[in-house]
């Protein structure tokens, strides 16, 4: 039997957390399901766990990696997935039996994703909050309402990570989205390609069974004080990449731009001054080539652009553009924009 859902789950280092996480997929309600469970060159027992699993359950397969990273272990579960939809799953979290049932369910033949709220627990299980996305649902068959979208996704209505929501595989192969190689902002990179090559509905369902576990120590808990603005750019010249030939979302692409790099540039300019920020513009690898020409096209074409430049985000765009691609023209009137930009 075809399964339905791939589950996708990275695995590295949490031997503690595994056996829950598995028994977890298990004992879903929905049984034509796959988990691909891809060791990232664990050095405790997890990859030894997961043969014992493969070996139990023939819908249980495993990978095993050098260790390369959760995008380059997901990417390595996408390429073997089989099912309809693909779900990723942490190793250290779990899910609630209908978790997966509940999400198959909303899954109806005009909608492209479906997503939910998550709980938010500690390692010894107390729950600390539930996410408060808006569970409606959006309709992205035209350019304006990928233009609205983009304004509310990036206000968390739906969430910016990977788990509480359900993919089709469909969409992911014929754009032939995959992650990037880093730690930071790559789940939200994946996350705004899918949904930019999104042609019908996202719907929202009233569940919060599946559960994220707080680590001590863990990534998203530590205080990050590097520089991560040449990840930004090598991701926007990424999306940039692909979504080129997008009728619907490249007319609002500077939308994008300016909602996914800006808090980036905000922190960076806080810490290293305009200037650090410009240096690390023209010295990064991703700023050269199409993105380079998207930006001058930005700054140029006003026609192009024209309908969207009395929006402030669009305004603020052309100014760093500006400021970017030409250093010291009209640096007093810009810097006084990066100012009121970066307040706060």
């Amino acid at each position: 039997m075809e399964p339905i859902v791939s589950v996708i789950m990275p695995v590295y280092n949490t031997e503690k957390y595994l056996d829950r996480a598995v028994q977890s997929v298990i004992g879903q309600t929905i049984e034509n399901w796959e988990l691909i469970l891809v060791d990232d060159g664990s050095e405790d027992h997890s990859a030894q766990i997961c043969e014992e699993y493969a070996r139990k359950d023939r819908r249980i397969k495993t990978l095993h990696l050098s260790n390369s990273g959760a995008g380059a272990a997901r990417n390595a579960g996408l390429s073997e997935a089989c099912g309809n939809y693909v779900f990723f799953c942490d190793s250290d979290d779990w899910m609630e039996k209908t978790y997966l049932q509940v999400l198959v369910s909303g899954m109806h033949p005009d909608t492209d994703m479906v997503y939910s709220n998550f709980t938010v627990e500690t390692e010894k299980g107390s729950v600390r909050n539930v996410s408060g996305f808006d569970l409606k649902e959006y309709d992205l068959s035209d350019c304006h309402a990928h233009r609205t979208f983009i304004a509310a996704f990036f206000k968390n209505c739906i969430g910016h990570t990977l788990w509480s929501r359900l993919f089709r595989k469909r969409i992911i192969d014929e754009n032939h989205i995959r992650f990037v190689h880093s730690n930071r902002a790559e789940d939200m990179a994946f996350l705004i390609l899918y949904l930019s090559f999104c042609g019908s509905k996202i719907r929202g369902v009233a569940d919060a069974g599946y559960h994220y576990v707080l680590r001590a120590g863990s990534l998203t808990r530590k205080k990050d004080t590097a520089d991560h603005l040449p990840e930004y750019i090598a991701y926007s010249r990424n999306m940039y990449g692909c979504l080129k030939d997008n009728r619907c979302i490249m007319p609002v692409y500077p939308l994008l731009f300016y909602y996914f790099i800006q808090p980036e540039l905000q922190r960076t300019a806080k810490m290293r001054g305009f200037k650090s920020v410009r240096e690390i513009f023209l010295h990064t690898e991703g700023y050269a080539g199409s993105e380079k020409t998207f930006f001058t096209s930005l700054y140029e074409e006003k026609e192009k652009y024209g309908r969207y430049l009395d929006r402030k985000e669009y305004q603020e765009i052309r100014n760093i553009c500006e400021y970017l691609l030409y250093g010291s023209k009209a640096r007093l009137r810009l810097k006084n924009r990066l100012l009121y930009m970066f307040k706060g």
